[in-house]
């Protein structure tokens, strides 16, 4: 195989690593601004504002996860993001993210208040499957191309993820949020994207060939 070859093979390797480790990096930035300037807010408003206001925080930060996630993969599979599977995937993607984040705001008000590191890690793991199922299944239907084999992929991969993710998170120290705290935060995403990425390169060839893209 010659050195061109080589490159030419492993070039969409490199730009679908890069994209999802970039989006959740940008995500997770972004996310954790978020989080520290709602709690401020909520802190000072009624208890049922709070409560409607989190509520809204919390899909429009799914949202916003999820049409980055979609972006990503929309770039990296050369789709522009005003064609229409770069409108179908970023849509799809933001509709399961948003829907799931919303599902993880209801079930934290009854988890424990103490919960031990295993727990965490179990919960970021399922968590993680049921946000790549969710997710893989709505891209699917927006991309026929992936398959049915898109879900099971997106499940094990978001799993995974969000559980080496949820390994760097416990390097966050108690107290305010900070300059270390952002980077921690940010180095969790990056690495929560790139094991992503790694774990579904495999399934997402077909659409690196360009296989459903309509440009």
């Amino acid at each position: 195989m010659s050195l061109e070859s080589l490159s030419a093979a492993f070039r969409p390797w490199l730009r679908w690593v890069l994209a999802l480790g970039a989006a959740e990096w940008a995500a997770r930035a972004l996310l954790s601004v978020m989080a520290t300037s709602v709690g401020a807010l909520v802190g000072e408003g009624p208890p049922a504002r709070a409560q409607l206001f989190l509520a809204a925080a919390m899909l429009l930060a799914g949202v916003l996860e999820g049409a980055l996630v979609g972006f990503a993969e929309a770039w990296a599979w050369g789709f522009g993001p005003a064609s229409r599977s770069g409108r179908r995937l970023i849509a799809s993607s933001a509709l399961a993210f948003g829907v799931l984040w919303i599902l993880g705001a209801l079930a934290s008000g009854v988890e424990p208040s103490a919960p031990s590191v295993g727990t965490l890690l179990a919960v970021a793991a399922g968590a993680g499957a049921l946000l790549g199922a969710v997710l893989g299944a709505c891209q699917a239907l927006a991309l026929p191309a992936l398959g049915k084999g898109w879900v099971v992929a997106n499940a094990f991969a978001w799993a995974s993820g969000m559980l080496v993710g949820a390994l760097v998170s416990q390097w966050v120290p108690d107290g305010p949020f900070s300059l270390f705290v952002l980077s921690v935060e940010m180095l969790s995403g990056v690495l929560t994207g790139v094991v992503v990425a790694l774990s579904l390169f495999v399934p997402s060839r077909p659409l690196h060939r360009g296989v459903g893209s309509d440009g």
